[in-house]
């Protein structure tokens, strides 16, 4: 039986329509890989105006990038396009001057995203891991009472030992810092949230912290793990290496706003 002729009115299929429509997955492809360097591009003047006596980042070029992002995200619905787009909404309501309604719908937005991608992908680890960052502000900004009902903890101990068991070096062992950091903040709760853990947090963090020791959130994570665990003379050396690091961690922005909040922690514990 031949399909390709239309012999006794078989469907007839035109051998010519092929090398158009891979013409057009070409130019597609091309048109994506356009669009992504520059919504990455725009993301990496997110603290073009910044300097360290700002208290927070200029909204201008982050708020571009995420446009860029969104219309990708939208076009391709695809991993790359998801985690970049949940990072930028992630900056945005983070380093930005925003309020807390917009804080809400910026992480409500990131976390729809991450959860569409993360549904039907067994491998998707950057999306794995924003996921898990941005669930675990979108609890900070909703409070206890609501993260609790909607299992905050629970999914991002799901997501960071997927990205664990994905590649636990990846992103300086995130996977290892954010399930780390939700150990030592989550409260214990018997019968609904018995497996927090202070002493698995210490052991998480460590980890970490031996993949890179200069990424300045694990520092901060790390430190504070440590004096919560009574060894303060240590948690202060992290710290100050921290302070005094001269390698750019994650950015001009993020790694400001990370000094700070340890040069607050070792004031309280002098």
């Amino acid at each position: 039986m031949n399909l390709l002729s239309n012999k006794n009115n078989r469907i007839k299929i035109d051998l010519g329509v092929f090398p158009l429509i891979a013409l057009l997955i070409v130019f597609f492809n091309i048109n994506i890989f356009s669009d992504i360097k520059k919504a990455d591009s725009l993301y990496e003047l997110r603290g073009a105006h910044f300097s360290k006596s700002d208290i927070y980042a200029d909204s201008a070029n982050i708020d571009s990038a995420i446009r860029e992002y969104r219309n990708l995200w939208n076009k391709t619905k695809d991993n790359t396009a998801s985690w970049k787009l949940m990072r930028a909404l992630y900056f945005k309501a983070y380093y930005t001057k925003t309020t807390q309604e917009t804080r809400k719908r910026l992480y409500n937005e990131a976390r729809k995203v991450g959860e569409i991608t993360t549904e039907n992908c067994n491998s998707c680890i950057e999306s794995f891991a924003w996921l898990g960052i941005v669930i675990g502000v979108w609890g900070q900004e909703y409070g206890i009472l609501r993260s609790a009902y909607d299992g905050v903890a629970n999914k991002i101990k799901i997501l960071s030992e997927r990205v664990i068991n994905l590649d636990s070096s990846y992103y300086d062992g995130v996977g290892y810092r954010v399930l780390g950091r939700l150990n030592f903040l989550a409260p214990q709760i018997p019968l609904i949230l018995p497996w927090p853990s202070k002493k698995d947090a210490l052991s998480l963090l460590e980890k970490s912290y031996r993949l890179n020791n200069s990424n300045l959130l694990t520092c901060q994570y790390y430190a504070e793990a440590l004096y919560g665990q009574g060894k303060k003379e240590q948690a202060i050396n992290v710290a100050n290496e921290a302070i005094n690091s001269l390698i750019v961690s994650d950015g001009i922005v993020e790694d400001t706003f990370t000094k700070r909040e340890i040069v607050s922690l070792l004031k309280t514990w002098r």
